[in-house]
């Protein structure tokens, strides 16, 4: 969807800013393409600023791009966008674009709609919505599924990973994904590993994933298959309709919104872990009391009484300042400075030729004193998502119908991301280059175990894996596996490495740690946690002490 095109310099100039999708899609980040031309004889540099108001949130993100003279330029942006529920104007979404450079006109442009609650952000190519689109719009509004829409259409998709975290479900026809660069089908697919889906459509009578072009599935089933913590799934078609029943599937999808939005405000293990702190106010208010009565009568009638009231002028500010000094002192010895929190993480190890890569989903919780500073920098810029967590006196988003803005430049995550004497609950994604990898040197043979070597980054515990038959094996439980030993390993069983991921996984909300404990469906998959899980999280706040840290690997044993 084209949202600013602005032509000036007597045509010889221009300024073109496209959304990839539409304003249908939700929380996440969107993709943009900015393109620019320069037709003066001058350098030109140009600010592009997103304003989203969504729910509770408001997000501003900046970017500039510089033009040299008489050239041309096309940028794909990835700008966050909060998730549409909350408190107020639920579901509610507007994105305000604004474009500058000096000496010229700025251009505006504008994104505005209601997002529906209880349908998933789907996105499919034109090529499938061209005899189908309206058609199962129709059928959605006459199902009594809410407005006449069905799913966002797209020329191009984008090239990086965080511009498809916006979307729950892509809809492709097989020639579609053929159509696609290799960057764009790495991004793709680093998205379903990271929990996303794709309904591919072919005409093939008898299609495989290696013959649609991709790669084999962690795990296969008749239909479909997964890809670490998402899948793709295969359906014919006739070329040209789709079927209706596609309206009764998608309304059974679990969407990121509705995650973000339940998830994490009542069962997830990491509040439990957290604690509940108790918020004392009785001290301050006999504090005020006493304030009350020095500056009033003491102050008054002893310390400037009659003849001697000029001493007010004095004496209040005395009063006062000594008052505030004590009550800052009283909150800094009962909440301190900086603050505490939980983090649990799920590195998912891709060991691929094309794709070697750390793929991290972290969950984490935290309780701020006094903050200095509450935003932060990354330079890996992770795509960050506030969660909705329980009410209480320390969370004033949704105990006390405050809202939040949180701003996005480059690395800097500045904004009220981590507020003085608060709570704040994060879903956080993030890739990491690597060459970690489990090696498979020797497949099991009778009752033998397989032959594994570790190629990893980093030490390994806890080591379990599920050989190419479904036997299960584990390394001694007291055992650490550094990087370049074989892993010795002995005969365990099915029930005590679900146990154990069951465990392990406590801390994740629901909806990611279902995902994880399916992955004990797929064979030579190895599971295991890092004694130094610190090194493996994604970095946010240093004023935070995070506590227990836990650090979940996962990953395919792949031959040397």
């Amino acid at each position: 969807q084209r949202v600013i095109n602005h032509v000036f310099d007597k045509n010889t100039s221009f300024i073109k800013v496209d959304h990839l999708f539409d304003e249908h899609v939700k929380s996440g980040v969107h993709p943009y393409r900015v393109a620019i031309r320069n037709g003066r004889n001058r350098p030109v540099t140009w600010t592009i600023r997103f304003d989203t108001n969504s729910s509770i949130y408001d997000y501003d993100s900046s970017y500039s791009l510089t033009v040299e003279a008489g050239g041309e330029v096309t940028e794909e942006l990835l700008v966050p966008s909060p998730p549409t529920k909350g408190h107020r104007y639920s579901n509610y979404r507007n994105i305000q674009i604004q474009v500058t450079s000096p000496g010229i006109d700025s251009s505006n442009g504008s994104l505005n709609g209601s997002m529906e609650p209880d349908w998933p952000s789907i996105v499919m190519s034109r090529d499938l919505a061209k005899n189908n689109l309206s058609r199962l719009a129709s059928k959605r509004e006459e199902s009594g599924g809410g407005q006449n829409f069905f799913a966002s259409t797209f020329n191009n998709l984008p090239a990086n990973w965080k511009g498809m975290t916006c979307v729950d479900v892509l809809m492709l026809a097989d020639s579609d994904w053929r159509a696609l660069n290799k960057q764009q089908q790495r991004a793709i697919m680093t998205w379903v590993k990271f929990g996303g889906r794709i309904d591919l459509f072919t005409s093939e009578t008898e299609p495989t994933f290696e013959s649609l072009g991709f790669d084999k599935p962690d795990n296969q089933a008749k239909g479909g298959g997964s890809y670490s913590l998402g899948t793709i799934s295969i359906n014919h078609w006739n070329g040209q309709d789709l079927q209706d029943s596609l309206v009764a599937r998608y309304q059974k999808i679990v969407q990121a919104d509705t995650s973000y939005d339940k998830d994490f405000e009542r069962g997830w293990g990491l509040i439990a872990k957290l604690g509940v702190k108790d918020f004392n106010p009785a001290l301050v208010f006999v504090l005020l009391v006493i304030f009350a009565i020095l500056v009033g009568p003491v102050n008054l009638f002893h310390f400037a009484k009659a003849g001697q009231r000029h001493r007010l002028f004095i004496t209040t500010p005395i009063i006062a300042l000594s008052a505030s000094i004590i009550i800052i002192g009283i909150i800094l010895l009962q909440d301190g400075m900086g603050g505490s929190g939980r983090r649990i993480a799920f590195i998912d190890v891709q060991s691929n030729p094309d794709q070697r890569h750390l793929q991290i989903l972290q969950h984490q919780l935290s309780r701020t004193g006094v903050m200095l500073r509450s935003g932060f920098s990354n330079e890996d810029t992770p795509v960050i998502t506030p969660v909705k967590i329980p009410a209480s006196r320390w969370n004033p988003l949704q105990n006390g119908g405050d809202t939040s803005n949180h701003l996005f430049a480059g690395a800097n995550y500045d904004g009220e991301w981590f507020r003085s004497r608060s709570e704040q609950g994060f879903h956080i994604r993030s890739v990491k280059p690597s060459r970690s990898r489990i090696e498979r040197r020797q497949p099991s043979a009778a009752d033998s175990p397989p032959s594994l070597f570790s190629s990893m980054e980093f030490e390994l515990s806890e080591f379990h894996y599920i050989d190419e038959n479904g036997a299960v094996w584990r390394a001694a439980p007291t055992s650490t596996i550094p990087s370049g030993q074989e892993i010795a390993l002995e005969k365990s069983d099915p029930v005590t490495l679900e146990k154990w991921l069951a465990k392990k996984s406590d801390g994740f909300a629901e909806t990611e740690r279902t995902k994880i404990l399916r992955l004990l469906d797929q064979r030579q998959h190895y599971f295991a946690t890092a004694p130094k899980p610190a090194s493996l999280m994604v970095a946010t706040h240093r004023s935070i002490d995070w506590v227990d840290d836990v650090a979940l690997v996962s990953g395919i044993a792949v031959e040397p």
